[in-house]
């Protein structure tokens, strides 16, 4: 695990497994996306969420973004 600091999205082509902190300069609308998303802290602005202690069931997408001043992590659906 690592840390990564952005003023806007993160993407990580792989496993995100440290903590990641979006939004580094006030903007709440920006996201943290991974193909393996397992942190120990995802931060969007002034936002705060803590990993899970479980590992994710599934390989897939992930993107964590602010919904009514939550942090919610959603599977990356492309749509056509």
């Amino acid at each position: 695990g690592g840390f990564i600091s952005a003023k806007n999205n993160i993407y990580v082509w792989g496993k995100l497994s440290g903590i990641a902190f979006a939004g580094n300069n006030g903007n709440n609308n920006c996201s943290i996306s991974s193909l393996y998303l397992n942190p120990l802290q995802l931060r969007i602005n002034k936002t705060i969420a803590i990993g899970p202690k479980e590992k994710p069931i599934s390989y897939y997408p992930e993107v964590a973004s602010i919904e009514k001043d939550r942090i919610v992590i959603k599977p990356f659906i492309i749509n056509k």
